[in-house]
């Protein structure tokens, strides 16, 4: 413990050493906004040509094997069209550094047509962003990394052994916001999905559909409380032996459930959110990273339960500087023995609306490991276009 406290101690003076905590404006930075030039008119469809890119810097020291490397964390590009006043699209590529499986290559992130005649009810069609949970902003919030219960049961890298898919499927959702309240936002939103529930680009295997959907009620503005479920499966196509040393060929499909729970506060640029999710179902052997992957139709020996929890804490102390804290806790088989427990706290500083910097400390305990402590910092730059 006592190689990672120089580390952690650097990093509180970080967060405590600027002088005007509470003195400078703290009135929002201005939505970023894509350059007059990456805009216009084809056949009178409005388009926008707008993106980000993080690059980053992390330091890992762990008890065995440190590691310090730069990385590409995500280069997005995405165009956005709108027509006929109640229709528009989206198409967005993605990549991600550390090219050596099929998650970090070049891919379609969204590519949906969304009808939005009224704020009641919206119909959008494609691959888009599961219904499921309310994931973190990359941009906004600034942590070195994803949430692991966000990971794992959100679709990013889903614990049934999918491949990696940005959280996103291909099918419909159906969304609107209902009963406005006086000073126009919506007490009540929902949302529910039809999808494959393979993940991205990926076409139905076991022709069961996944159901998902939720609730998120607004008694202020600013106060969410949020619940969500998922019902469905995922499979793969080959061949495996059961229990009974009898072999199968064909498909075989493994059922899910989940459901997470939410509580936010929001009031201009503070942010307190706290998420629990919880799955119930079991899992492939191995995730689908190589194309070899996706005919292993091995079990996994874990027990077929998970769950996780992540709270989160944004406080601007500027106009430009925001401090960050979070605690985030996933346990691969809902037991104490396969916690990994994440402690991380840090700054956001924006030079530009389009150009700022993220800084991180975290400490983290992984209780699988025979050395389950580890800490690391993290730098990451971005650009908005």
């Amino acid at each position: 413990m006592a190689r990672f406290f120089p580390h952690l101690l650097l990093a509180l003076l970080l967060l405590v050493a600027p002088p005007a905590l509470a003195q400078k404006d703290l009135a929002p930075v201005p939505t970023p906004r894509p350059p007059k030039h990456l805009s216009g008119k084809i056949g009178g469809m409005d388009i926008r040509l707008m993106g980000y890119a993080v690059v980053k810097y992390n330091a890992n020291f762990a008890p065995v094997g440190n590691t310090h490397t730069f990385d590409l964390r995500t280069l997005r590009v995405e165009t956005v069209g709108e027509f006929c006043r109640d229709f528009y699209w989206r198409f967005s590529m993605q990549m991600c550094g550390n090219s050596s499986n099929l998650g970090s290559k070049p891919h379609v992130v969204d590519c949906f047509l969304h009808w939005r005649r009224w704020r009641q009810f919206q119909v959008r069609v494609g691959q888009f962003l599961i219904p499921f949970s309310d994931l973190p902003n990359t941009i906004e919030h600034g942590y070195m990394s994803g949430d692991h219960v966000v990971t794992n049961l959100c679709s990013a890298v889903d614990r049934t052994g999918a491949a990696p898919n940005s959280c996103r499927d291909i099918g419909i959702r159906f969304s609107g916001d209902l009963f406005p309240a006086s000073d126009g936002h919506p007490y009540l939103y929902y949302e529910l999905g039809v999808v494959n529930g393979q993940g991205s680009g990926t076409l139905d295997v076991d022709n069961r559909k996944d159901l998902l959907g939720g609730l998120i009620f607004q008694p202020f503005r600013g106060v969410r409380l949020a619940a969500w479920g998922w019902v469905g499966s995922y499979a793969r196509k080959g061949t495996w032996t059961d229990a009974s040393s009898v072999e199968h060929h064909g498909t075989r499909s493994l059922s899910r459930y989940r459901y997470s729970l939410m509580l936010e506060w929001k009031h201009r640029r503070f942010l307190f959110r706290s998420v629990y999710i919880h799955h119930t179902g079991e899992a492939f052997a191995h995730r689908h990273l190589t194309a070899a992957d996706a005919s292993d139709l091995t079990l996994s020996t874990a027990r077929p339960r998970a769950d996780g929890f992540y709270a989160h804490l944004m406080v601007p102390l500027t106009s430009k500087l925001v401090a960050k804290a979070r605690y985030s806790l996933y346990r691969n088989e809902a037991t104490w023995n396969t916690a990994f427990q994440h402690y991380e706290i840090g700054m956001n500083y924006a030079f530009t609306p389009y150009v700022g910097t993220f800084l991180s400390y975290a400490y983290t305990h992984n209780r699988s490991l025979s050395n389950p402590a580890a800490s690391q910092l993290d730098l990451q730059f971005y650009l908005l276009f």
